[in-house]
């Protein structure tokens, strides 16, 4: 494996330190930005890109630019740890801050402390090296032009992220909080290539796949057809369920995606609602004509009268009073205490404050009573119509 380590501040750390332990199956060139225009990122597995200046010349930007559109091209993972800067212009309006534009991504300054992994970011490579990060430089503007993105870090109880996975072309784009300078520099060297190991195996495994030649099947025994079919149905059936059980422990889009899916798997069809609306999503039951209105979130704690979502809950109730969607369910679906086991969560996820406020207007349940609902469908022990029948007809804390 082959690894790029863009970095004045890394390089300086680790590099030609006598005790430096790098595995055998591992190369990493370290560079500085004087000294880039002699690599290419093209030219490796990994590359790890640290921007702490305030200006560069505009030919090194351009260059990066080009070198990781053509890396991403060919199946290469680029990963970016972003420091705030200076808004510094160049030609072609490229700055040292703006460059992720470039691919679609939008970063904003807005530095702190309080951030946790979430999703795929709970991962044993990421949350390790989250270790050795002691804050958040840049907070990551959602891109709605990237369709296949994953939310990895994010700022404690809130929807906003700072740590994410790009698909850009044949390639995969990350953006992470940077690492500690301060950390010892083998820990900083293990944690890296941690990092880059976790990423090259899940990018090797593509890439075997997606370039085998067209002539092979010509070539290949007829069980190999057999057992590729069986193990894509088992993928996809795996990745269904991993996708539904996710509503244990995501929050923000992540959460809201999987919550849809969910609702589709019980025979709804669902229409998300966009950004500023006072509802995350509506769903329809075809043949039994019942409809909902779903506010969703996820929350470390417990869901408390303080919330937003009581006043969008009940701004979406008033507006719909009149209308055809007055007698949909209106349904408050909170992941409470995400971060925790359901077994250690708290038996009451609303306050009693909460109960008053809404409890009469709208069903107020966990994602973990949902998924139990779901789980009794895909068990075969209750009827999906079954289901929705009762989560319409119900309102306040959910009693099974």
């Amino acid at each position: 494996m082959k690894i790029l380590i863009i970095s004045d501040q890394i390089r300086r750390k680790v590099q030609n330190k006598d005790d430096l332990i790098i595995p055998e199956n591992v190369e990493i060139v370290f560079t500085d930005w004087k000294n880039y225009t002699e690599n290419s990122a093209f030219d490796f597995d990994i590359t790890f890109v640290h921007l702490t200046y305030k200006s560069l010349p505009s030919s090194i930007i351009l260059k990066l630019i080009q070198d990781i559109k053509l890396a991403l091209g060919n199946g290469r993972t680029i990963i970016y740890f972003p420091s705030p800067t200076e808004e510094m212009s160049f030609e072609k309006n490229i700055t040292t801050r703006g460059w992720t534009q470039s691919f679609g991504i939008d970063l904003k300054d807005n530095a702190g402390k309080n951030f946790e992994a979430v999703g795929r970011g709970q991962s044993s490579a990421i949350k390790d090296y989250l270790e050795i990060v002691d804050g958040y430089k840049q907070i990551i503007v959602s891109p709605d032009n990237i369709p296949n993105q994953q939310i990895l870090v994010s700022v404690k109880n809130s929807t906003i992220f700072v740590g994410a996975e790009f698909q850009i072309e044949k390639g995969e784009f990350i953006i992470l909080p940077p690492p500690s300078i301060a950390t010892n520099h083998n820990l900083l060297a293990s944690n890296i290539i941690n990092l880059a190991r976790k990423y090259n195996e899940r990018a090797t495994r593509h890439n075997y796949i997606e370039n085998k030649p067209d002539w092979l099947d010509s070539y290949t025994v007829p069980r190999l057809k057999d057992v590729s079919t069986q193990i894509s149905k088992l993928e996809t059936e795996k990745n269904e369920l991993e996708r539904i059980s996710s509503i244990l422990y995501t929050t923000g889009e992540d959460l809201e995606l999987n919550i849809e899916y969910l609702f589709r798997k019980l025979g709804l069809e669902t229409f998300r609602q966009p950004r500023g609306a006072n509802i995350d999503l509506k769903a329809k039951h075809p043949s039994l004509g019942l409809g909902f209105a779903i506010e969703i979130t996820g929350v470390k704690g417990i869901i408390q009268k303080d919330t937003n979502k009581i006043s969008q809950a009940n701004l979406y109730h008033f507006d719909s009073v009149g209308t055809q969607e007055e007698t949909d369910r209106l349904i408050l679906l909170a992941n409470t205490e995400y971060h925790l086991d359901p077994k250690g969560r708290k038996k009451a996820a609303f306050t009693d404050h909460v109960v008053r406020l809404i409890g009469d207007k709208a069903l107020l349940i966990t994602s973990f009573q949902l998924y139990e609902l779901w789980r009794l469908v895909y068990e075969g022990k209750r009827k999906s119509e079954d289901v929705i029948i009762e989560l319409h007809s119900k309102t306040g804390i959910y009693q099974p």
